[in-house]
């Protein structure tokens, strides 16, 4: 006799239900949530970079990093970075004609500051390559100073962690799609893949990718309440990409609560694992695991 295996979701009350059906008995798992709870090349020669990147040293605590910038072979201007224990906490554009122009990207901590060129345009431009995060997942700051037209445009991309929403919440300069910039806005597009950006169309392609199992699940049952789920299933165990907060051990499979994520399984006489549940809010993370069966 083979085994049949449905598993059967019900959520009410701020509870979630699992259910899993077999023919010789019946696990229902009890979820208590927590309610508070490089160097890039182009192909396009219109923008073909050059970089020349700037050592900045990580372990000063205090230092004034100074860029001199050219425009058609001349120096023109220097901006100058006060940075403290890594951060980015001001930067400003001295011009030899006497003013200044305060820049506002500011905050992160340093990836890489380079001077940047495009092509036959040798007027040059500061790319600050910046990040910052935590538990809830990590930012990445894309931003080119444009002394010759006296401000910065730039593209901030925010990757939360172990989330269903996989493409990166994304922000830009107000002034990102002005005319005047448009071989950097080219450029930061390009770049932002080399950090980690992915659209739902290159997702889509990864079906079969646990990295990816967050997400399809939310594809898959993300607006059932009452009903039967659809389960992928991986080979292998899974990686635990946050602090596990409970575990059930039922036979051959072990039931993992993850922080600011969401349930596991993992089957040890078929090598394999599933997403069993993962919160719309991933504020809402499992914290409890309970067996009521069998019935």
């Amino acid at each position: 006799m083979s085994k049949r295996n449905t598993i059967f979701y019900s959520a009410q009350k701020g509870t979630v239900m699992i259910s899993r059906f077999c023919l010789w008995s019946v696990i229902i798992l009890m979820i208590t949530t927590n309610v508070w709870s490089k160097d890039v090349k182009s192909s396009d020669n219109t923008v073909m970079p050059t970089i020349k990147w700037i050592a900045v040293n990580p372990n000063t605590d205090s230092q004034k990093l100074k860029v001199p910038c050219r425009e058609n072979g001349k120096q023109t201007s220097t901006a100058i970075f006060d940075i403290e224990y890594n951060r980015i906490m001001n930067c400003s554009l001295y011009y030899t004609d006497g003013h200044s122009v305060e820049m506002d990207c500011v905050g992160g901590r340093i990836i890489r500051i380079g001077i940047l060129t495009f092509g036959r345009d040798v007027n040059e431009r500061i790319l600050v390559i910046s990040e910052d995060g935590g538990t809830g997942g990590n930012g990445i700051d894309l931003d080119v100073v444009c002394p010759r037209y006296e401000t910065y445009t730039g593209i901030s991309m925010w990757f939360s962690a172990n989330v269903t929403a996989v493409v990166p919440d994304i922000t830009t300069t107000d002034n990102y799609n002005d005319k005047r910039l448009h071989i950097e806005r080219q450029y930061l597009e390009k770049l932002k893949y080399e950090y980690g950006f992915i659209s739902d169309d290159e997702i889509s392609k990864k079906q079969n990718d646990p990295a990816y199992a967050w997400y399809f699940w939310n594809k898959d049952n993300g607006k059932v309440v009452h009903g039967i789920l659809k389960i992928r299933k991986y080979k292998g165990k899974p990686e635990e990409s946050g602090s596990v907060l409970d575990t059930l051990v039922d036979d051959n499979i072990t039931y993992k609560a993850l922080f600011k994520a969401g349930v596991i399984a993992y089957d040890s006489k078929t090598d394999e694992h599933y997403v069993l549940f993962h919160p719309v809010w991933s504020y809402s993370w499992p914290t409890k695991l309970v067996k009521k069966g069998p019935i």
